[in-house]
C-alpha cells in the first residue's frame, strides 16, 4: 500500500493493479501507471492517456525493473488519510482541462467561426 504521504519507494510487495509512476526520466512524462504483471524482479507497467495527453491516444505498455518504478498513492488512499491538495491546485488543473479540452462544434458555431465572429 502506499503511503499516505505521496510516493512511497518500497516496491518489494508490488502487485497486479499497483499504481506506480516511473523514476526513468524516459518514462517519466507518461505519469502514473498501472502495473498488470510481475516476474522476476520486472513488471509490466501500462500507462493510459489522460485528458492532458498530446495524441496519439493510445494506452501503452513498457517492462521496468522493479528499482525503477515507484508506488503512487490512489485518490482514496490521499483523502482517507486526510491529505487534501490546497484549493488552488484544484482551480489550477481545473482551468488546464478547459483550456485542453476540444470543444465541440455545432452548426451555428461553426457558422460563427466561418463569418469571423
Amino acid at each position: 500500500m502506499a503511503s499516505p504521504t505521496g510516493v512511497n519507494h518500497e516496491i518489494a510487495g508490488a502487485e497486479s493493479g499497483t499504481r506506480v509512476r516511473s523514476r526513468n526520466s524516459l518514462y517519466r512524462a507518461f505519469g502514473v501507471g498501472r502495473i498488470l504483471k510481475v516476474k522476476d524482479r520486472l513488471c509490466k507497467v501500462e500507462f493510459n492517456p489522460s485528458v492532458f495527453s498530446r495524441p496519439p491516444f493510445r494506452s501503452q505498455n513498457y517492462i521496468l525493473g522493479m528499482d525503477e518504478v515507484e508506488i503512487c498513492p490512489t485518490p482514496l488512499e490521499l483523502a482517507k488519510a486526510g491529505d487534501w491538495d490546497e484549493a488552488w491546485k484544484f482551480d489550477m488543473r481545473q482551468m488546464a482541462a478547459r483550456a485542453t479540452a476540444v470543444p465541440t462544434v455545432t452548426a451555428g458555431r461553426f457558422q460563427m467561426l466561418w463569418e469571423g465572429v
